[in-house]
């Protein structure tokens, strides 16, 4: 385990809570020797006394503070506490402000607060207070022997104190030349306007910070040994002369550049919904009372326009038959081999049963669907028992009927307790996120009966 800056307190109005400062983010980095070019000998440093030419261990290295041309006034770590008693070791919050109103250029890094046994209660109180409040604090703290502004952030079960930059840190962004906000001024048109929102709406997804890796590391180490298995250890590799036009000399068709963009997004969604996005994702959009803030909008009516708008593993292209039409939506290797909810011997079961059957089984399931005489029983009813919409937000059977959530949100029950698009998870949510659909069906029933 990581040892403590220090320990001390978070402060605000006369509360103290105790704490232990921690560093949250770690290195990776790989090390590397300083060389000399000339016959690769390790280079070395060494500290020594200007005045003797002697070298000095570090037991007998002290700071110092030049005030006046060759003279120095010495300080010792108490002197550095001294200097500012108050913020020694301690997070003083001095305000609390509205969580997205700090620009990001001001955070710095990220540390974890932990709380001793004595002060689990009150840091529990200020972490759950500030979150129904939706505000951070922040004050200022002195770690080793730096001055920083801070801000204390609930963050799940955590809070963080993530040091700030003062104001006069942050360059001035009128040195530099922006193009306006105005689109009339930069000449960005609406139909620009619409294709860039398409495509940024195409490349939404929730935030998945494991979706992301530093592999810079390993390609370097696979470079290394590149070189050493090619005998090209003591080889300084030359730049490669750049060939073609620089980026940025051609003329850029802006248009063209976001339709195909479009086209590569919509590829990589459809594939996601195709495979069901088989990683396991805790993540659920809730929706009540507000349609659009859906992840994906009901179709607006049954058109070729609007139908055009589903999957095409589920809406075929005209021109297109089936095995052409699916090789494209399907997931690679390392995509089936991720995936935990249907593995082969599981799949094996249905191919086998398919092949067996012709599939009759789920196609009597259409065929004996209700007609609209069975139907009509029902109309003009609702549902008056407590009652809710969980599915997968990749199915794409919760957007092709226009209008169906709506009606059942707002006239075909009476006690709706909301809808629940699940991520990660298409068609076959209860086999894709099973925890997920538990503990919301849980929660369902729980609250059933108020």
């Amino acid at each position: 385990m990581a040892r403590p800056i220090w320990k001390g307190m978070i402060s605000f109005g006369l509360v103290s809570v105790p704490v232990s400062l921690y560093p949250a983010e770690q290195s990776h980095q790989l090390a590397f020797s300083m060389l000399d070019q000339r016959d690769f000998s390790p280079v070395g440093y060494k500290r020594y006394n200007k005045t003797t030419g002697k070298e000095v261990p570090w037991k007998d290295i002290v700071k110092g503070y030049e005030y006046e041309k060759g003279e120095y006034v010495v300080l010792s770590d108490e002197d550095f506490r001294r200097a500012n008693v108050q913020h020694a070791k301690s997070v003083d919050i001095a305000t609390f402000v509205d969580a997205g109103t700090i620009p990001p250029e001001y955070f710095e890094t990220p540390y974890y607060l932990v709380p001793d046994e004595r002060g689990k209660k009150v840091y529990a109180l200020l972490r759950e207070t500030m979150r129904a409040a939706g505000k951070v604090g922040v004050g200022q703290v002195t770690i080793r022997t730096t001055h920083h502004l801070a801000a204390v952030v609930p963050s799940g079960e955590v809070l963080l104190m993530i040091t700030m930059r003062y104001v006069n840190q942050i360059r001035e962004h009128s040195e530099f030349e922006f193009p306006s906000t105005s689109a009339k001024s930069t000449g960005v048109t609406a139909k620009e306007m619409e294709l860039a929102r398409k495509l940024i709406d195409d490349m939404a997804g929730p935030w998945k910070p494991e979706a992301f890796e530093d592999t810079y590391n390993d390609d370097l180490m696979r470079r290394i040994k590149e070189k050493v298995k090619a005998g090209e250890t003591k080889v300084l590799t030359k730049p490669e002369s750049e060939k073609g036009e620089p980026r940025g000399a051609k003329v850029i068709d802006l248009m063209e550049l976001l339709k195909q963009s479009i086209g590569k997004a919509d590829g990589r969604s459809r594939k996601e919904a195709g495979n069901g996005a088989g990683k396991r994702d805790a993540s659920v959009t809730k929706v009540t009372d507000a349609p659009k803030a859906r992840a994906r909008k009901s179709l607006a009516a049954r058109t070729a326009a609007e139908w055009a708008k589903l999957p095409r593993y589920y809406v075929m292209d005209l021109d297109k038959g089936m095995a052409e039409q699916m090789v494209p939506e399907m997931p690679s290797a390392a995509e089936i081999a991720a995936n935990k909810w249907l593995p082969d011997s599981e799949l094996r079961v249905y191919a086998e049963e398919y092949g067996r059957t012709g599939f009759q089984g789920g196609l009597n399931g259409y065929r004996g669907s209700p007609g609209d005489t069975d139907l009509v029983l029902f109309s003009g009813k609702t549902i008056d028992v407590p009652s809710t919409f969980m599915g997968g937000k990749s199915d794409w059977g919760v957007y092709q009927n226009p209008g169906a959530l709506d009606r059942l949100e707002k006239t075909l029950t009476t006690k709706y307790r909301g809808t629940h698009l699940v991520d990660g998870a298409g068609h076959w949510v209860q086999q894709e996120q099973p925890e997920v659909l538990s503990k919301l069906l849980l929660e369902f029933l729980k609250g059933a009966g108020t």
